[in-house]
């Protein structure tokens, strides 16, 4: 599976979806010391993501760029394991 797809695109509106934190998967930042998330603690920065940061930036850049690429305006977790439109299956708590 590729973890970093677009899964969903409107042009019309300007939305994108697409996965951000994936339970028990070590993402682009592992190399880095990133530890895999659980869904509780994905959960957890998901709420403090949209409370405090909203920062969407390109490839992890922000603090060297200070540019953001996109205002988010929804953030969620999936309920069970979901197949997207993409065709690509995402664990429960992605």
């Amino acid at each position: 599976m590729t973890k970093s797809k677009i899964v969903y695109k409107n042009n019309k509106q300007k939305l994108i979806t697409a996965p951000v934190l994936i339970p028990d998967y070590a993402d682009c930042d592992a190399p880095r010391g990133e530890k895999k998330l659980t869904i509780e603690e994905i959960q957890d920065f998901s709420h403090k993501y949209m409370e405090k940061y909203r920062i969407s930036d390109k490839q992890h850049d922000y603090f060297q760029t200070k540019k953001e690429v996109a205002i988010p305006v929804e953030s969620w977790t999936l309920k069970s394991d979901t197949e997207m439109d993409n065709g690509e299956t995402y664990p429960k708590g992605t």
